[in-house]
């Protein structure tokens, strides 16, 4: 059971953690709506891939979000000279460390969670329903050309790559 002192630092680590996560989520939410706008594609189609981007997101920004949460609840509680009230009351020090690490293992469980269940399935439907097409691939493949400065001719099979530095055309 938690008592009155270790409830204002998780409340203080829970109002860090929701802020940053919050801050961090719409300035990655921003960039990738207007990446798909630059990029031409439909209003729908933003959409769904940025919802099934968010587990990506989200597993990026977690851990990040979790340490500067510690760190803005400490330097809070330092500011307002409650760090030092925590300390004089009795509370040892191994106790706030023991809940710092139980903060921790909750991130840890919800990033397992969200890497190893969630994130693997919205990969999955992104690239199984906006895959690039096989013209499209084919493009990029098809940009070198021999003879100009040592470039390398790249050519795809079904099964394989391969490229060649030098090529006959005479005896192919």
């Amino acid at each position: 059971m938690l008592n009155l002192l270790s409830r204002l630092i998780l409340r203080q680590w829970i109002q860090g953690l929701i802020g940053c996560l919050a801050i961090l989520f719409i300035l990655i939410t921003v960039g990738d709506i207007i990446n798909g706008f630059l990029q031409g594609y439909s209003n729908f189609r933003i959409f769904v891939e940025y919802i099934l981007k968010l587990p990506s997101f989200f597993a990026k920004i977690l851990p990040i979000s979790a340490m500067i949460a510690g760190l803005f609840a400490f330097s809070k509680l330092k500011q307002h000279s409650e760090l030092v009230a925590i300390l004089a009351s009795g509370m040892a020090i191994s106790r706030i460390i023991t809940l710092l690490l139980g903060c921790s293992l909750f991130v840890m469980l919800v990033q397992f969670i969200n890497l190893g269940f969630v994130a693997p399935e919205a990969n999955f439907s992104k690239r199984k329903n906006f895959e690039k097409s096989r013209l499209n691939e084919s493009r990029y493949l098809a940009r070198s050309r021999l003879g100009e400065g040592g470039d390398v001719l790249w050519f795809r099979s079904q099964g394989y790559f391969v490229s060649f530095k030098h090529f006959n055309a005479q005896q192919k």
